[in-house]
Formats: C-alpha cells, sequence, structure tokens
C-alpha cells in the first residue's frame, strides 16, 4: 500500500529560503530532496535509497507515520524568522538512543570544578572539604537515535546541588544516591553530577541538546582506530576527539577504550545483566537554556567493569582539561544499551 508523502517545494514558498538555512543548521545537509520520517532525519537521495535497499526505510513507513521531502532550486543566507513544519522538526519525548557506552569517574579540584559550575550550583561538600570532587567522562557511541548515529562525549565536572545544602541535606545525602527528584524538608531540592562539556558529530544532535537541554553541546569528530598493539586477545580502539565536525580542529582528547565484542578486558566477560538504571541529571543555565532543568535517564544495558580503565589524554589547551586524563577510580561499560530520555523539567 502506498504511503503519504508531504513534499515541500521550497522555491515556491514565502520563507523557503529561511527553511532551508534552518534544514543546514539542523541536519548539516545543504543540498535536496531532504527527506524525514517520523521527524528523523534520512539524509538526500543517496541516503533515502540506501536505506530503502536496506529495508530501514520500508520498516519506518511500515508504522503508518507521514513522509517529509524538502527540494529547492535556492541558495542559502536569508536570515529572517523561520516556522520549520512539524515533521522536520526533532519527535517527540521521551528519545530512544540505541548503542554502548562508557562511564569513567575521578578525584578532580574542587577549585577546576567550580570555575566552570552554571550560576547557582554548589559542590557537594562530602568531598570538597578535601579540595575535591567527582569528575570524569561518559563516552557513548549511539547506533540509532532520532538523529541518526553519532558519538558523543559527555565531561562531568562534579556533583553539585541545585541549591546550598542544609545539614538536614548533607546529613541524607550521605545515605541516599544522587536523585533528580530527591523532596528534602520544604524545598524541592536536587543533587546530581554535571555536564560543563559535550560534544557530538551529529550538528543535529547537538542542537537538540542545546534547544531541549540546555546543554553546552559543540561539534566535534570523532576518529576511531584499532590500537596495533593491544593485549593478547583484546583488541582496543583509539577514539580521538577534535573540535568541529571535519576534524581539522584541535584536540580534545584521546581514549583508548575496548573494541566492540571484545569481552577479555571486562569484569565479568559477559557483564551482569541486563540491568535498569536511572542517572539523574541536571542541565541548562546556558545561553540556549537559562532555566535550571532536571530529568532521569533510564538505561536498561549490560554493565560490566572496565580492568584496566579506559586510558585518558587530554592536551594542555584542552578545554577539559583538568576534568578528563585524571587517575580513574572507576569505568564500566554499558553494552547492548538502550537509554530513554525524558523532556526535562524546570524547576
Amino acid at each position: 500500500a502506498g504511503k503519504d508523502v508531504v513534499v515541500y517545494e521550497l522555491d515556491k514558498m514565502a520563507n523557503g529560503d529561511a527553511i532551508q538555512g534552518a534544514l543546514l543548521s539542523m541536519t548539516g545537509q545543504r543540498t535536496v530532496p531532504n527527506v524525514f520520517v517520523k521527524g528523523q532525519h534520512i539524509g538526500g537521495n543517496d541516503d533515502s535509497q540506501k536505506a530503502a535497499r536496506e529495508g530501514k526505510l520500508q520498516a519506518m513507513l511500515d508504522s503508518n507515520v507521514a513522509m517529509a521531502a524538502v527540494s529547492s532550486e535556492r541558495n542559502l543566507g536569508v536570515e529572517d524568522e523561520v516556522v520549520v513544519p512539524p515533521e522536520m522538526q526533532h519527535p517527540p519525548a521521551p528519545w530512544r538512543y540505541d548503542g554502548r557506552a562508557c562511564l569513567q569517574l575521578s578525584f578532580m579540584s574542587s577549585d577546576v570544578a567550580e570555575s566552570n559550575l552554571g550560576p547557582g550550583l554548589v559542590l557537594d561538600s562530602s568531598l570538597k572539604s578535601f579540595g575535591l570532587t567527582y569528575g570524569g567522562f561518559f563516552l557513548a557511541e549511539y547506533d540509532d537515535t532520532p538523529f541518526g548515529s553519532f558519538w558523543e562525549l559527555v565531561c562531568i565536572n562534579g556533583l553539585v546541588w541545585n541549591r546550598e545544602p542544609t545539614l538536614k541535606d548533607v546529613i541524607l545525602g550521605l545515605f541516599t544516591a544522587p536523585s533528580a527528584e530527591t523532596d528534602v524538608g520544604k524545598d524541592f531540592n536536587s543533587r546530581s553530577t554535571w555536564a560543563s562539556h559535550v560534544f557530538v558529530s551529529s550538528r543535529a544532535a547537538r542542537d537538540h541538546g542545546r534547544s531541549e537541554f540546555g546543554l553546552n553541546s559543540n561539534d566535534a569528530h570523532f576518529t576511531v582506530t584499532d590500537v596495533e598493539d593491544s593485549p593478547e586477545g583484546a583488541p582496543q580502539q583509539k577514539v580521538v576527539i577534535r573540535h568541529g565536525l571535519k576534524g581539522d580542529g584541535d584536540e580534545i582528547a584521546t581514549i583508548i577504550i575496548p573494541k566492540r565484542g571484545s569481552n577479555k578486558q571486562k569484569l565479568p566477560p559477559d557483564g551482569f545483566g541486563p540491568l535498569d538504571l536511572s542517572l539523574p541529571s541536571l542541565s541548562g543555565l546556558s545561553p540556549y537554556v537559562p532555566e535550571l532543568l532536571h530529568y532521569s535517564v533510564d538505561l536498561n544495558c549490560k554493565a560490566s567493569l572496565a580492568s584496566p580503565a579506559c586510558d585518558v589524554t587530554v592536551p594542555e589547551g584542552s578545554p577539559v582539561h583538568g576534568i578528563m586524563g585524571l587517575k580513574p577510580l572507576l569505568c564500566v561499560n554499558f553494552d547492548n544499551m538502550v537509554m530513554m530520555v525524558p523532556e526535562p523539567a524546570a524547576f
């Protein structure tokens, strides 16, 4: 049976130039046609043909959703207000991300952490008295998301409260895990790790992180190569992250991770689970979203400890120097990961 296709001919629309400019920002694609299914960007003609050959396009069409395509002969560059048709915007929450990830935590300087905090946030005092807090990173390789496949590096810059904690808050905090919705006393209060920097290899994912979550999301290029001198039976990969999408920017960090399917350096080798985990998060307080937001990321995955932890190198001038590249405390692999991210709420 045929499927409904909505075609927007930009050269026949009053704000066609502006829509094409917005699509360039959202998808990184200048050419037309520019195809979306269920809010997910497919790409141009070649990408659509490939999706059709691989069966991906048919599977999406079978879900009885509308298909949208845009075409135009116009040039880019008009800077007027644009309303992008709903079919071309990000799909509604919750957003699903399938793939694998690595979470590594270290002790970092509380002074460095405070220099990267949003206004009003307060470092947790359990380590601050020693001049320390928790730092580290979350590195993910996503195979299937509303924005296609991409890599993401989230830099963890301290364990924080959304306001100055009371003595009761601190005492309860010693016996409770961080929560996105911890009701302490009469005030709504929350404790979570803080992401000071986010780097993604997808322009659409970058814009989504900025507009929906107020994240300090930045374009980055991830070069992934096999490590030739990997331990016997435990192949590794080197991930080099650089500023910009073309790979010619300054280096941000280099991380050595287990190659997908390599279990020898994991404890236990086949992982625990599948497990259901919840990761409370705070975001916002940025030029993109000035309010403080809270949400909780739900993970279903197989989890294992990495032994040894990921080897991380951070250049002196990197914006994450002092946050990453420190002596690791803990490194956890998440395999067969399904991550569900809800729409955030403001305090």
